[in-house]
């Protein structure tokens, strides 16, 4: 397999990836740290002689001696966003491929769909039109299909052609086990 060149494959997917990614990457730190602040101004509030304390790791010590479950509170409360924010995100992939995975089983099924729904802001929109329009098309062939081996098996009993007529039984029986579950649009008449 040749090795892909461009790095960009999918400007929007590819972008909303990175942003998202970069947001989370900015906000865990900053959440982590206005934590450990508001730990810091309990712990000088709840102990007011600043003077008396120790310096350096000494300090931090105290104060994780004295203030240790406010610590712990906020560390939770840090990973409890950390995870909500991160759910969040591998959610809106996650649903799409959820979704796809269905439509592909429904298709080995032989239930062809030519509609998937996404909510606004998934990812994976554009391969979601790529694959129903593929869906459509494979849909539309179906039904055409069918219906061109309904008149050749027709013609073929009219003539009394019973090896043509057990042939396109076959394929018959082989379409049979396609059904377009939604409909398609009608082809406008020229």
């Amino acid at each position: 397999m040749k090795k892909r060149s461009q790095k960009i494959v999918d400007r929007t997917f590819q972008l909303r990836v990175a942003l998202s990614l970069t947001v989370i990457a900015m906000l865990v730190p900053a959440v982590l740290l206005l934590g450990a602040w508001l730990v810091w101004k309990f712990a000088v509030i709840q102990t007011p002689p600043l003077a008396e304390w120790p310096v350096g790791w000494q300090l931090v010590g105290a104060v994780l001696k004295s203030h240790w479950w406010i610590g712990v509170l906020c560390f939770a409360a840090f990973l409890a966003f950390a995870f909500s924010i991160v759910f969040y995100y591998t959610h809106r992939i996650a649903g799409p491929v959820y979704r796809f995975r269905w439509l592909f089983d429904e298709l080995a099924e032989g239930r062809i769909h030519t509609e998937v729904q996404l909510r606004e802001g998934d990812s994976f929109e554009n391969l979601a039109a790529s694959m129903l329009r593929a869906n459509a098309t494979l849909a539309s062939a179906v039904t055409q299909l069918k219906a061109a081996a309904v008149a050749a098996s027709q013609e073929a009993a009219a003539a009394q052609n019973s090896a043509l007529n057990e042939q396109l039984n076959t394929i018959q029986r082989v379409l049979d086990r396609y059904r377009v579950v939604v409909p398609l649009p009608a082809e406008p008449v020229t």
